[in-house]
């Protein structure tokens, strides 16, 4: 029997309507493996990766993207103090700015 992921190959090109024909007809693992393969030919279309995600969430399987998705626990309280850092500098700037400028808050 023929392995459904690899069916799309039989297609001489894969477009994103193809792919969403082939998802729309019921064919939602092979719509699928074709989106897969765009992705493959532009691996920075996150457009792709977003429906990827979510026909592997109506099919049931775990997320390709998952590692990309979670943020361990270590990296968090990092992100966290990074980001308050930030927070802090911009509120300097704004109170030196309005004290410098003269411009307010309305």
């Amino acid at each position: 029997m023929k392995n459904v992921e690899n069916d799309v190959d039989d297609i001489p090109f894969a477009t994103v309507t193809i792919a969403e024909l082939l998802v729309r007809q019921g064919h939602a693992a092979r719509g699928l493996a074709m989106y897969e393969k765009l992705l493959r030919e532009s691996p920075g279309n996150s457009d792709l990766k977003k429906r990827i995600m979510e026909l592997a969430a109506q099919l049931g399987r775990p997320s390709p993207f998952a590692e990309e998705q979670n943020v361990d626990s270590g990296n968090t309280s990092e992100l966290v103090r990074i980001l308050n850092l930030w927070l802090v500098a911009i509120r300097e700037r704004k109170e030196y700015v309005q004290r410098n400028f003269g411009f307010h808050d309305p």
